[in-house]
């Protein structure tokens, strides 16, 4: 997951934070560190690959 900031630099190849981490079996689970817009990423890093990614939520989303 990243914030805004951290997804503009990751769009941009540079340095960035992100939380959660490289997941190797499915589903994986991840909560937000804190309210706000998050962005998700499904980077697969360089390698080849398929992905078949699907997001649900729980919870109140507010506008």
């Amino acid at each position: 997951l990243l914030d805004q900031t951290n997804y503009d630099l990751y769009r941009r190849r540079q340095p960035y934070k992100y939380h959660g981490g490289y997941a190797t079996q499915s589903p994986f689970r991840i909560r937000p560190p804190s309210k706000g817009r998050w962005h998700l990423v499904v980077d697969l890093g360089g390698g080849a690959g398929t992905v078949h990614a699907m997001l649900s939520t729980s919870g109140s989303l507010i506008p």
